[in-house]
């Protein structure tokens, strides 16, 4: 049987020479103890990329997906069409057929969420409909902000 193991980490400095960090080193001991002494293992190391951000995930449940409301969606509907043309997912049903869903956004990290935001973008315009632009959306959400404290 191949058991496999996996856990965050990140590389940091220590006198002068990089070494890996592990988050969770009390669960990476425990996970040590499935393995034999002298035991070959293979170690992966690779990058997560970065997830996306606060303010990506605030201006496409925000202006995006309001602009679609004008179409006759609800924000759930239009975030879930949007999913389902531009980031879908397959899934395999018991009885073997496959069927296509909305993908999730949390699983993007920030490239592939710019990408879905300038699709929705795209899609907006062509159907007429306008979204701010990112930079314009930010500016006036922070004096907003602080107008209201």
């Amino acid at each position: 049987m191949i058991e496999s193991y996996a856990t965050l980490c990140t590389i940091v400095e220590q006198g002068g020479k990089r070494v890996l960090k592990i988050f969770d080193r009390p669960d990476f001991d425990r996970a040590l103890e499935r393995f034999a002494v002298g035991e070959e293992l293979d170690l992966e190391i690779r990058t997560l990329g970065r997830k996306r951000t606060l303010q990506q995930n605030r201006f496409f449940y925000g202006p995006v997906l309001k602009a679609f409301g004008s179409l006759g969606y609800h924000k759930q509907e239009a975030h879930d069409m949007l999913c389902l043309m531009f980031i879908p997912k397959e899934l395999t049903l018991p009885d073997g057929s496959i069927v296509r869903v909305p993908g999730h956004t949390s699983a993007l990290q920030v490239e592939e969420f710019n990408a879905l935001i300038e699709q929705c973008i795209q899609l907006a315009a062509e159907n007429e409909l306008y979204i701010e632009d990112a930079n314009e959306w930010k500016l006036k959400h922070e004096r907003q902000l602080l107008e209201q404290q």
